[in-house]
């Protein structure tokens, strides 16, 4: 589901500028970045917001620099996060994508399983 998808690339970009901000990371991930791929008309990965949300931002622009996180994107991480949770998410889970994961992973962790095993009884028998 490309919209997901989307949301999903917002989030860790989002979640990118806020850690950015805090810990004065060499990635550097401006406010304007996140603006010009996911929030304005015709961005790369537009995404609609609630036009509460983004006029939020636009207001944001005239109190703080662009290379600052700030509430608003609090509350835009909360809309997506929330849209992520309530429809996505569940929608993933229901689809035969999720079937096969899951399936590959029950083989990926019974073949661990297996190799542990083997591990331990070479180990075993070598002392």
């Amino acid at each position: 589901m490309s919209e997901g998808a989307k949301l999903l690339n917002f989030w860790i970009d989002i979640n990118l500028f806020r850690h950015n901000q805090r810990k004065n990371s060499k990635v550097q991930i401006l406010a304007s970045d996140l603006y010009e791929k996911y929030i304005k008309q015709n961005a790369e990965l537009y995404i609609d917001f609630p036009s509460n949300l983004v006029e939020g931002i636009h207001k944001s622009y005239l109190k703080t620099e662009k290379s600052f996180y700030n509430d608003i994107f609090d509350d835009l991480s909360e809309f997506v996060y929330d849209t992520l949770n309530e429809y996505y998410f569940p929608a993933f889970k229901n689809s035969e994508n999720y079937k096969k994961l899951q399936k590959e992973l029950e083989i990926d962790e019974i073949l661990y399983s297996r190799l542990i095993q083997s591990n331990m009884i070479s180990t075993e028998i070598s002392e």
